[in-house]
């Protein structure tokens, strides 16, 4: 079972890095493969449970758990950022990633949206684990660390768009949608803060 699941993904990964390469005009790749990577995601996966819903083994084996973390599944620490519940916690992070993702890939270019993105999910989904038995997933933290670099750069420089105001509405109705404790949302906030306080955007 693992096995099939595991070609799947590599399936959609490959199908969507293609079809990015293929798009050359796409302004904010980052963010155009991270969305439809988590979408296409959803959509194969939700299949059996009529879109409503992912189903219990797909969370189970992809999802970051003590318990997984424990029997040497590292990599659940990446694969549950592309994992969602439902629809509604799909949508409204898909939505924050697109007004954020946007933002960071044009003020900090592709490798430090990529940094901030990925140390903030990662960070996010270790914090998860606890108390043992809970099982996280979304994208919700390495998000969080997006809007957390957009602070910083507040903090600096005064300058906060409706955009920022909008996506944190959408991250903070995303919350109760979401199988990730509070702490792991507020570890991906303080690494994105964290980061953009070293790293500042473009002139």
């Amino acid at each position: 079972m693992h096995q099939k699941l595991i070609s799947v993904l590599l399936c959609i990964l490959l199908s969507n890095i293609l079809f990015l390469l293929l798009n050359s005009r796409i302004k904010y790749p980052l963010t155009s493969l991270l969305i439809s990577l988590n979408t296409s995601i959803y959509l194969v996966f939700s299949i059996p449970e009529a879109f409503v819903q992912l189903p219990d083994y797909v969370i189970l084996s992809f999802g970051v758990s003590y318990w997984n973390l424990l029997n040497g599944k590292i990599w659940t620490l990446i694969s549950s950022i592309f994992l969602h519940a439902n629809p509604i916690h799909l949508l409204l992070n898909m939505a924050a990633l697109y007004l954020l993702g946007r933002a960071i890939e044009y003020d900090l270019g592709i490798k430090h949206a990529i940094l901030i993105y990925f140390s903030s999910g990662i960070l996010s989904s270790l914090l998860s684990i606890f108390p043992p038995g809970v099982i996280g997933v979304g994208a919700s933290g390495a998000i969080f660390g997006l809007l957390g670099c957009r602070l910083s750069h507040y903090l600096k420089l005064k300058t906060l768009s409706l955009w920022d105001i909008s996506a944190t509405i959408l991250l903070a109705l995303g919350i109760g949608f979401s199988n990730v404790s509070v702490l792991a949302h507020f570890s991906g906030l303080l690494t994105g803060l964290a980061i953009g306080y070293f790293i500042p955007p473009k002139e």
